[in-house]
């Protein structure tokens, strides 16, 4: 699994500001979430040797276009795309401690188990690893997705706020989320 690398949530969207759980719905960001990427990109000071990783959602995307201003050289895995069911997402929030849950009307409801969820973000971590090759790598995705990883990575779970971005990082076998922005 990758040592160490930079997650980031999208910035806004409409749903988000109506508590609405997104799933694999491809919903862009609002002019609220276009300035929190704009935000975020005067603050971030990309490695020289930077590899930007993306869920292929619009939100995720577009956070990672405007936040990098590169509109190429963004790999999109599927791996990173938000969780897609209701028992998958309950799941996620549980684990953080969510009790106001969101809507999941939109979500597909015999989608992927917590277990599946968590092996696809397993295999993300790992091909994300093998493509970045040393590489400082920076992944724009999803709040269930930075609750899976904290999971898989055995760490605290924390709220991630739109466009925050954590750094993930190996020490000595153990892993820590330090929040940069």
């Amino acid at each position: 699994m990758i040592d160490e690398f930079f997650y980031i949530r999208h910035g806004q969207t409409d749903w988000n500001k109506k508590n609405v759980f997104q799933g694999h719905n491809d919903i862009p960001l609002n002019q609220t979430g276009k300035e929190q990427a704009r935000v975020l990109s005067s603050k971030l000071v990309l490695a020289d040797d930077a590899i930007i990783f993306s869920s292929p959602l619009k939100r995720a995307k577009e956070t990672a276009q405007i936040a990098t201003s590169l509109t190429n050289n963004i790999v999109i895995m599927p791996e990173f795309m938000e969780c897609n069911s209701p028992e998958g997402a309950k799941y996620l929030l549980s684990l953080k401690g969510e009790t106001k849950l969101p809507c999941f009307k939109n979500l597909n409801q015999n989608g992927e188990s917590p277990e599946e969820l968590l092996l696809r973000v397993r295999v993300g971590l790992n091909k994300m690893k093998e493509l970045s090759d040393g590489k400082t790598a920076y992944l724009f995705s999803h709040g269930g997705i930075g609750t899976a990883i904290c999971k898989l990575l055995e760490i605290n779970y924390f709220k991630t706020p739109n466009c925050g971005m954590f750094k993930f990082q190996n020490s000595n076998g153990r892993f820590t989320a330090t929040k940069i922005h």
